[in-house]
C-alpha cells in the first residue's frame, strides 16, 4: 500500500498517516508506528515530522482501573501523526503551496507568559509560604527557579528570603538574580 501511494505518477511528495499501536493476541504491542515508518522508509520516503494526536478519553477512565489492576496495561488516549517526505523537502513544501491562517482563529485565546512574570510561575503560588513568617529559608539547586521567585516575593512583601545553593566557581544567573532582589544567598560545598 505504501509503495503504491508513493508512485511517481501520483505526484505525492508528502504523506501524512495517523496510526495507533495495537496489541497482539498475547497482549504485547505490535509497534505499528515503527512498522509504518519502516514501510515508508523502504519505499523511499523518510519521516519528516511527527506529532501526538490526543484522542477523546471516552470510556477509558471507567475501563482503565480494572484493566490496570488485572493486567498492568495502561489505557491509550493518543495516536501517532507521522509525516513522510519523498525527495527534496524544499520542493515538497513548494508543491504543497502556501499555508493560509486566519488570524481570527486566535481572537479568543489568551496567552499567559510566565516567562515575563517576575519570578515566573513559581512566584504566582509561593506567596503563602510567607504567611506568618518574616523569613523563608530554602535549599535550592544552583540553577533552580524557586530561589528567584522567593526573592522577588520577599522583596514585594518586605520580608526576607535566604537561599542555600551548591557552590559554583561562577554563580548561576538565577542565584545572582535572587541576590539582586535582596535574598541572602549562601553557596555551600560540596559543589563544583
Amino acid at each position: 500500500m505504501v509503495s503504491e501511494f508513493l508512485q511517481p505518477r501520483r505526484r505525492r511528495p508528502r504523506a501524512c498517516f495517523v496510526v495507533g499501536d495495537y496489541r497482539d493476541k498475547r497482549g504485547f504491542y505490535r509497534n505499528f508506528p515503527g512498522e509504518t515508518i519502516a514501510a515508508f522508509t523502504a519505499a523511499g520516503a523518510w519521516l519528516y515530522n511527527e506529532a501526538i494526536l490526543v484522542t477523546a478519553a471516552g470510556s477509558l477512565p471507567i475501563r482503565a482501573g480494572k484493566q490496570f489492576s488485572s493486567s498492568r496495561k495502561l489505557g491509550k488516549t493518543h495516536q501517532n501523526v507521522l509525516v513522510f517526505c519523498k525527495g527534496d523537502p524544499r520542493k515538497a513544501t513548494e508543491a504543497c503551496g502556501p499555508v493560509e491562517i486566519d488570524d481570527a482563529l486566535f481572537d479568543d485565546i489568551r496567552v499567559v507568559r510566565d516567562d515575563l512574570f517576575p519570578g515566573g510561575t513559581k512566584a504566582r503560588f509561593a506567596g503563602p509560604l510567607f504567611d506568618g513568617a518574616d523569613e523563608v529559608v530554602y535549599a535550592s539547586p544552583a540553577e533552580g527557579g524557586a530561589q528567584t521567585a522567593l526573592a522577588i516575593i520577599a522583596e514585594q512583601l518586605g520580608k526576607r528570603a535566604t537561599v542555600f545553593v551548591a557552590k559554583r566557581q561562577v554563580p548561576h544567573a538565577r542565584a545572582l538574580m535572587a541576590k539582586a532582589h535582596g535574598a541572602k544567598v549562601y553557596q555551600v560545598s560540596p559543589g563544583y
